[in-house]
């Protein structure tokens, strides 16, 4: 009898350390990052030329505190040299290797059969499961990185509900858990400025709002992403009752505005994050990115206190050149490094 109780105990003692000893599961794994948050951070003093770290203010940083600093990596199915580039781990290596701690993956996806060739050659045809499965394979390498990651639903000027609602229920649960991922909602959804967003697309975000909010309730969620940063941004967000501003912000662009008046309006009110804005470069037709008289939005949203990601600097090897290395530059040498 005693002979059978110690074998017992050798069996029972043996399995638990077995159950020890075994790899944690993903679910257990302990973060790398931790959740985005909003914080009050205040905010430029234009006639005082200082920051006023008092004044009313709002924006998304890290679990750390710091401002998001980060590059856009284009992810289209119909561009498939741009998602070759981000399907390279030295590409995202070289985002962390000139200081920045995120990246925005812009993310297009459209049905097999609807994909139509273009210059780059033949569009990846993925199915949406097989699009996800790409897309776990970058918010895995952000992790590794320790780069947050906004996933965003990336159509120009417009959004088709039918394709958010089905993105935004697959993708939600599938990252609910990642703390470093972030969902933008929408890229630039109306054409083109506060002015011209109806209430019925207020109604379509808002949908899919609880649609990622029931999946994902601790996710930071960027909504309205205006293209155009003119009057009315304020009166626009105030139309969307019934979301929590404490895990929620409202992003903006940079474009086709020469002041950040209506921004410093829109941050006293909300959190704000400009997920989008162009690189400088002296021979532009298009003033789309001098604000305030900067050239380098980086340096005016420094000022700001606004996180921010840069579109078009970082998702071709020659523009991490021609557009990232200058950007880190000109930071060096106008004194407003953030690293």
């Amino acid at each position: 009898m005693q002979k059978f109780v110690l074998i017992i105990a050798l069996v029972a003692l043996f399995l638990a350390c077995d159950k020890k000893s075994s790899p944690t599961g993903p679910e257990e794994k302990v973060p790398a990052l931790g959740r985005a948050q909003v914080v009050q951070n205040g905010g430029w003093n234009p006639s005082t030329g200082k920051y006023d770290s008092s004044a009313t203010g709002r924006t998304v940083v890290t679990a750390d505190g710091d401002l998001l600093h980060g590059a856009t990596l284009w992810c289209f199915c119909f561009h498939p040299n741009k998602v070759r580039y981000a399907n390279e781990f030295s590409s995202w290596q070289t985002l962390k290797n000139n200081h920045l701690n995120a990246v925005r993956l812009a993310l297009n996806y459209e049905e097999p059969d609807a994909l139509a060739g273009n210059p780059e050659g033949e569009p990846f045809r993925w199915t949406l499961e097989e699009f996800l499965k790409q897309i776990d394979q970058w918010v895995n390498w952000a992790e590794q990185l320790e780069l947050y990651v906004i996933l965003d639903h990336h159509e120009v000027g417009k959004h088709t509900q039918a394709w958010l609602r089905k993105f935004w229920t697959a993708a939600a649960p599938r990252y609910a858990r990642r703390p470093h991922v972030i969902y933008e909602i929408a890229n630039e959804p109306v054409a083109w400025r506060p002015k011209d967003y109806t209430d019925q697309d207020l109604a379509d975000f808002l949908e899919i709002y609880h649609i990622i909010r029931e999946h994902a309730p601790e996710t930071h969620i960027i909504l309205l992403s205006f293209a155009v940063p003119d009057p009315g941004m304020v009166e626009v967000a105030d139309k969307l009752t019934g979301v929590d501003w404490s895990n929620a912000s409202v992003g903006f662009h940079g474009y086709w505005s020469t002041t950040s008046a209506h921004i410093q309006k829109l941050k006293a009110s909300y959190p704000v994050i400009n997920t989008e804005f162009m690189s400088y470069q002296p021979n532009h037709g298009a003033a789309s990115y001098k604000m305030d008289g900067y050239l380098w939005q980086t340096q005016l949203m420094e000022k700001l206190g606004i996180s921010w990601f840069i579109w078009d600097a970082a998702y071709r090897a020659d523009f991490v050149q021609t557009r990232l290395k200058p950007m880190i530059e000109h930071a060096e040498k106008n004194g407003y490094q953030w690293w």
